[in-house]
């Protein structure tokens, strides 16, 4: 539980970052940013001379910013953060059908809140498919590792977490596989398959395979849930 008279850093689950953080004692409140070429995806920031935040908008039809919102905050008054979240799902406001923490964000800026922007050395974006595989793609060029399986090809660049067993199978490129997966009989790239993860006798690209997931068949791609089951005759 977060005491609500101490700071709190909020990170949302669907974005990577990689950010040199304050080392100091007392850290200022700040909205983590970076400039985009197209801001209407995102929520952005607005900021005055002194570069102090005075205005944040959720994915603005007309942009109004190119700072896009990268999803990690530090709020060092917790208690006016929660009053805040409270107070817009009470009231039921919401944009474009969600409740936003911009709005929350944006009550606190009218109260009197002051934030900075913490400009992010890079960004990856994970909220759809697409952009997941995308991002996977440039880590493994970064991060990857080369491993061998006996019988089986593995085109790099390419991650295989441990006790990852692979038979007779033509892995990669772009492939990232997580712990105690087993791949069999499978040509697989440009993929993310999850921990415990089976798959066999199958070929895919640009796929999603969760955690504890059974595929088996001869699917092109495909994006499988955790503890799912698919199997084509």
């Amino acid at each position: 539980m977060v005491n609500k008279n101490e700071g709190v850093a909020v990170i949302l689950g669907d974005t990577i970052i990689e950010v040199e953080l304050p080392r100091k004692r007392k850290i200022e409140d700040f909205i983590a940013v970076k400039k985009v070429s197209d801001p209407r995806r995102f929520g952005v920031v607005v900021m005055n001379e002194e570069g102090q935040i005075i205005k944040v908008v959720e994915k603005p039809d007309t942009p109004v910013s190119d700072l896009a919102i990268v999803g990690l905050y530090y709020f060092g008054n917790a208690e006016l953060l929660f009053e805040s979240l409270e107070y817009i799902i009470k009231n039921d406001i919401r944009t474009k059908g969600e409740y936003q923490l911009t709005d929350a964000i944006a009550r606190m800026i009218d109260q009197g809140w002051k934030a900075k922007p913490l400009f992010v050395k890079e960004w990856y974006d994970c909220g759809t498919v697409n952009a997941l595989l995308e991002t996977n793609k440039i880590l493994l060029q970064k991060y990857h590792r080369e491993v061998k399986f006996p019988g089986s090809l593995v085109i790099p660049p390419c991650y295989f977490d441990e006790g990852v067993v692979i038979e007779n199978s033509l892995i990669g490129p772009y492939v990232t596989i997580g712990k105690r997966a087993k791949i069999s009989n499978a040509i697989i790239s440009n993929s993310i398959i999850g921990e415990e993860a089976e798959v066999e006798n199958i070929t895919i690209t640009g796929s999603l395979i969760g955690k504890r997931a059974y595929l088996k068949g001869v699917f092109k791609r495909v994006n499988l849930g955790d503890y799912s089951e698919l199997i084509e005759d």
